[in-house]
């Protein structure tokens, strides 16, 4: 079986699809140092299954994916196919051709093809098992194998011999059946603590069996004895209801027959009673009548007397009316002479005042031009005082301004301080009203909790004392139950205890050093899941989290570590990770962190939901402090995509996404508990047990005080009314002042909002008076400048305005002179026509007088008349009103005259209706004694029922088939007897015989399940033996095999020498370690530290060599294991490897001419773009003859 062709896809520097085939023989690789040869040998080994990342010379299995170049993208995945020609069948497949192909994803997702059928890891290697490409094989050798073998220890080579001899599995399963032997010892130990358990309990379980039977028979007789009694009583009771039935009837049809005659004489009380209300009603109209009839008399009288006066006042006004026309003939015949004298004298005036007001027009408009140039000049020195003035007025505002802001500064000062003051004492109020209202809050809910006892027990006390036998029942299950339960957590929690104690799931090595009794074990703080208090809920998350950290062991200072680690390495106890205290940095949470740990869906930091002592802050900051935990998976994918795939985040369910998008997780079939989970639960039990005992102590106290509540019932009954009263008082007063309280409290919080706002508000206003004092400053300056321009303009025009002022006055003399005189003219004017107006107006307004008493004369003898008529009707409708009044009259006292009647008619109805009551309540009280008595010995036989089927769990039948056949003295004196002899025997156990049976199979099933684990134990020891011996055969015939070949192969390598294989102890041939000792020619014979450094690599040669002649393979890839020949090495090296590759296909990674030399092809890697390797092949031989191709590149090496 050959390999024929490589294929390879983003494996690390191998960004693009390469295909690689090889040929029978050599296969050479070379290339400058970091063009990736190393990579193909690191593809070959990751396809056939290597799961160490560490031997693929990285730190991560994302490593070998290719991760990007400045120009290339990185890719999401890497796939390596092998193509194997299985032509000879060796793969147990019916191919003549086999490709297995791994791919692996960036989330950290893995696939296995083969021949493009998914399967498994373990599919892969059991196809390869038996071909020598399996895991113990040495089909790839890298750089790293050479200097592991030389730097090893020999405790630690013989590691690789036994990888190579194939003993590694029986170690393991060597491994497996020490972990079950522990498993079953630590089984066994719990069975036989059981059985020992159960051995204490199961006399006292017989002797109770004893007891209880005994307790059953005298508790039957006894309850034959009272059911005889209660049915006796029974029968008594029905006799007694059938007599009062026949009475009840009798009584019943009395009561019917008086309640009809009550009705009958109800019907006609209520007939006169509905005559005597439309009797009443009718009376209430003629009332209303006749108080209508009465007003509208009064109202008539009141017109007849208003139409009197209103005539006698119309004929006054007639007489005046004649008069005044008198007087206004005269006074306008004196007003048509005056008006003409007015006229004439208005001509002249008018002609006179014409020629006056030409001369004093050209005067005024001389004077208006100076006044124009005065009013210019005056108007610009009042504009450029007016704008002076105002600049000092806005100059004293500003400083107004300035003053005012630097007050308002101040005193907003003092408001800050004042209101800090008031929000502090506003606040302690608050604080007090709320403490104060908590309290009462309180108290008024234990109260309310106190009024539901109450209550319940007040119900219940009814019910008390037909319980008390099966509360005393129910006592004694109780106890054998929390007896069982707290013997069931007594042995898992010593059981859980001495797995803490062991550190069960710990590492060999951490084991080992927490168990240790030297003197640095002092500096040894523990591990980290000792040193963590994790609640229940997070526990899963945080050992997710942790993983193998938590084996992590804290010590006080690095020579603590040291020690340890020394001591693990002198004893070979295997190996453990220490965090010295002194020396361990945290790394905070960055800020994108903190928001995620606050976002949705997140439950917080890893490191906020642990708690520890404060010395050890710094360990849970660096182990947990960047790890957020998330409700479910769902919310961490949602945080991590929403962070760019940055955020290490956990599920509550153990769910982990590391940065990069990479997803863990999943459930195995059995959960195993982890440190903290044990922990955590050792702590519940012991909480539990706690809780046990003091309900075992309770129900001890239950079982005494059962049997004295009888006695107490009543008493407590009173006391518990009088509690529920008292209670319901101090409720009520609790109500109420609770509500004061709460608005007291909302007042003080509101009186708190408003001072904080009013503080803020004041901070604003302050700097609103700082902002506007500084931008009133700079006005101020700008102002000044002003002011003196303007002051220097004014002196100027000032000049000019006194030379213009003195021609204008001259010019205004004149003028005053010619208004005068017009003035004058005026006046005289006016006062002609004013009086020629005034004359006018007084013979218009006559004229309108005149027309006015016309109208008004007509008006009143329309109304004079009118007022006649109204008198006439008002007189008639008087008289036909005092008719009326007269007939109602007479109505009202006819119908009053029947009222009267009626009421006597019904004071006898009422009469008889009341005596006929009295026989009706008569009869119903009679009635109601009988129903009394009916259902006091109904309750009597409902009470014999129940306590026949509650209290005993009897039917009636049963009770009366069964009855005895005594007197009632005999059967209570029987009873009496019982019931001493069941109190003799005292508390029983109602289920002691099942419990015996029960514990009896128990026991003698444990016993079996001990002798079973005892046979295990021994088997398995047994296995361990063979294994052992198994191993030690297999081992010392294969290193005696190895060191053969070791021998001739170092003999060749070398021309000449020996070389041994040597064990250094080798009694011990399982735990031993291997010696190498050589001679070269020449030489003595020596240790290999001794050796040069191409000596020691050409022993290492032979070594490998060694083991692949002793487990061959189908072909095997070297990884530069001849750099540190020289060059007869190397030509030897050839020589060597030329011969074996007739057996085996080889693929050898170099750097040596003499290598390449021997290679039948030659595969070249290069670089051409940064940090992308390609591949170039040139075939030297075909058909076993040298190609042109292989000649000339031959010349040139």
């Amino acid at each position: 079986m050959l390999l024929k062709k490589f294929e390879v896809f983003g494996f690390k520097s191998f960004a693009d699809k390469t295909e690689l085939e090889f040929s029978p023989g050599i296969n050479a690789i070379v290339g400058p140092n970091g063009s990736g040869k190393s990579n193909l040998s690191d593809a070959i080994r990751w396809a056939l299954g290597e799961q160490s990342i560490r031997n693929l010379r990285g730190a991560k299995m994302e490593d070998v994916i290719f991760s990007g170049t400045t120009q290339r993208r990185p890719l999401g995945f890497a796939e390596v196919s092998l193509t194997f020609d299985n032509y000879d069948a060796l793969l147990p497949l019916d191919f003549g051709e086999v490709t297995v192909t791994r791919r692996v994803f960036r989330s950290g997702e893995s696939e296995y093809y083969i021949n493009k059928s998914h399967c498994r890891l373990k599919d892969l290697q059991e196809l390869l098992a038996g071909t020598g490409l399996g895991r113990e094989s040495m089909a790839v050798i890298s750089q790293n194998k050479i200097d592991e073998i030389l730097n090893s220890k020999p405790e630690e080579r013989r590691l690789l011999f036994e990888e190579v001899i194939g003993i590694a599995r029986f170690k393991q399963r060597r491994k497996d059946a020490v972990r079950k032997l522990e498993d079953t010892e630590q089984n066994l130990t719990r069975v036989r603590d059981i059985v020992a358990e159960i051995e204490t309990q199961i006399e006292p379980l017989r002797e109770s069996a004893e007891k209880t039977g005994r307790y059953n028979k005298l508790y039957s007789q006894f309850l034959q004895c009272k059911t005889t009694l209660f049915i006796n009583r029974y029968d008594l009771a029905q006799e007694q209801l059938t007599r009062l039935a026949e009475t009840e009837k009798k009584t019943l049809d009395e009561a019917i027959a008086a309640t009809t005659r009550v009705s009958v004489a109800e019907s006609e009380r209520e007939l006169l009673g509905a005559e005597l209300a439309n009797n009443d009603e009718q009376l209430l109209y003629y009332d209303r009548v006749l108080a209508t009839v009465s007003l509208a008399l009064q109202k008539a009288d009141s017109r007849l007397q208003l139409g009197r006066e209103r005539l006698e006042h119309i004929v006054q006004r007639q007489a005046q009316l004649s008069t005044e026309e008198e007087r206004l003939t005269e006074r306008q015949t004196f007003l048509a002479g005056t008006l003409a004298d007015c006229e004439q004298k208005m001509a002249v005036l008018q002609a006179e005042e014409e020629n006056l007001d030409q001369d004093l027009k050209t005067a005024t408009a001389v004077l208006a031009e100076q006044n124009q140039s005065l009013k210019t000049l005056e108007q610009q020195i009042h504009e450029a005082r007016d704008l002076v003035f105002d600049q000092l007025q806005v100059v004293v505002d500003e400083r107004n301004n300035l003053r005012q802001a630097e007050r308002e500064m101040e005193r907003l000062e003092q408001q800050k301080v004042r209101l800090a003051r008031e929000r502090e004492s506003l606040s302690g109020e608050a604080s007090s009203a709320s403490e104060l209202r908590k309290g009462r809050e309180a108290e008024y809910q234990e109260c309310l909790r106190q009024a539901e006892q109450l209550q319940q027990r007040h119900m219940n006390l009814a019910k008390n004392a037909e319980q008390l036998s099966a509360e005393l029942r129910q006592h004694q299950q109780r106890e054998k139950d929390l007896t069982a339960r707290r013997q069931e957590h007594l042995s898992k929690r010593k059981v859980l205890a001495s797995m803490q104690s062991a550190y069960e799931g710990f590492s060999f090595g951490s084991r080992n050093v927490l168990k240790s009794t030297q003197p640095w074990r002092s500096g040894v703080l523990g591990a980290v899941a000792q040193l963590l208090r994790v609640p229940d809920a997070y526990v899963t998350a945080i050992e997710t989290t942790l993983g193998a950290a938590l084996q992590n062991i804290v010590t006080e200072d690095e020579r603590t570590a040291k020690a340890a680690v020394n001591f693990l390495k002198e004893g070979r106890l295997g190996r453990a990770t220490f965090l010295p205290l002194e020396s361990i940095r945290a790394q905070g949470a960055r800020d994108f962190e903190i928001a995620a740990a606050a976002a949705p869906g997140a439950v917080g930091l890893a490191s906020a939901l642990v708690d520890t002592d404060p010395r050890f802050q710094v360990l849970k900051q660096m182990l947990l402090g960047r790890t957020i935990v998330a409700t479910d998976l769902d919310a961490a994918l949602r945080l991590s995509r929403d962070s760019g795939q940055r955020l290490r985040i956990v599920t509550l369910d153990g769910e982990l996404i590391n940065p990069g998008g990479a997803i863990t997780g999943g459930r195995s079939s059995q959960k195993e508990q982890g440190f903290l989970s044990r922990q955590n639960e050792i702590d519940e039990l012991t909480r539990e047990l706690s809780l046990l005992e003091e309900q075992l102590a309770k129900n001890g106290e239950l079982l005494q005080q059962t049997s004295d509540k009888i006695a107490e019932n009543e008493a407590i009954r009173r006391d518990n009314r009088e509690q529920q009263a008292q209670n319901e008082l101090h409720k009520n007063d609790l109500g109420r002042g609770l509500i004061r309280w709460r608005q007291d409290e909302e007042k003080s919080h509101l009186a708190v909002d408003t001072c904080q706002q009013e503080i803020h508000q004041t901070e604003e206003q302050w700097q609103e008076q700082n902002r506007l004092a500084a931008e009133i400053r700079k006005r101020l300056e700008l102002l000044k400048d002003q002011e003196a321009q303007n002051k220097g303009k004014i002196e100027e025009w000032q000049l000019e305005l006194s030379c213009t002022q003195s021609k204008r006055d001259a010019q205004d003399q004149i003028v005053t002179e010619l208004r005068i005189r017009q003035n004058d003219f005026r006046h005289r004017r006016e006062n002609a026509v004013a009086d020629q107006s005034r004359q006018t107006e007084e013979k218009d307004r006559l004229d309108q007088q005149w027309q006015t008493l016309q109208a008004e004369a007509a008006k009143i003898g329309d109304q004079r008349e009118e007022t006649e008529w109204s008198l006439k009707d008002a007189e008639f409708e008087r008289q036909d009103l005092l008719t009326k009044n007269e007939n109602y009259r007479l109505f009202r006292n006819d119908l009053y005259a029947a009222k009267m009647q009626l009421v006597s008619e019904s004071q006898k109805m009422d009469r008889l209706l009341r005596d006929l009551k009295r026989r009706c309540h008569d009869l119903e009280e009679t009635l109601h004694t009988t129903q009394l008595e009916v259902a006091k010995y109904e309750f009597e036989v409902k009470n014999c029922r129940e306590q026949i089927e509650t209290q005993f769990h009897v039917s009636l039948a049963d009770a009366a088939r069964n009855r005895l056949q005594a007197p009632a003295e005999e059967i209570e004196n029987l009873a009496r007897q019982c019931e001493r002899e069941i109190q003799e025997i005292g508390p029983v156990n109602p289920t002691a015989v099942e419990e015996y049976r029960r514990t009896a199979d128990r026991y003698e099933f444990l016993q079996n399940q001990a002798t079973d684990l005892e046979a295990a134990v021994k088997s398995l020891r047994q296995i361990i033996e063979d294994i052992d011996r198994t191993m030690a055969e297999r081992f010392a015939a294969g290193f005696a095999e190895i060191n053969t070949h070791f021998s001739d192969i170092f003999v060749r390598l070398f021309g000449g020498g020996s070389a041994i294989l040597e064990l250094s102890a080798a009694d011990q041939v399982l735990e031993s370690g291997v010696e190498i000792f050589v001679q070269p020619p020449g030489k003595r014979r020596q240790n290999l530290a001794l050796l040069s450094g191409g000596e020691r690599a050409l022993t290492v040669i032979s070594i490998l060599f060694a083991f692949l002649a002793y487990r061959p393979a189908p072909f095997c890839v070297v990884d530069e294991i001849d750099s540190a020949l020289d060059e007869s090495n190397v030509r030897r090296f050839s020589e060597f490897l030329t011969e074996y590759s007739k057996r085996s296909q080889f693929i050898v990674v170099t750097h040596r001419k003499g290598t390449m030399e021997a290679a039948d092809i030659l595969h070249g890697v290069t670089m051409e773009d940064s940090g992308v390797s390609r591949l170039v092949s040139v075939k030297f031989k075909e058909d076993g003859k040298p190609t042109e191709e292989g000649r000339m590149m031959r010349g040139t090496l």
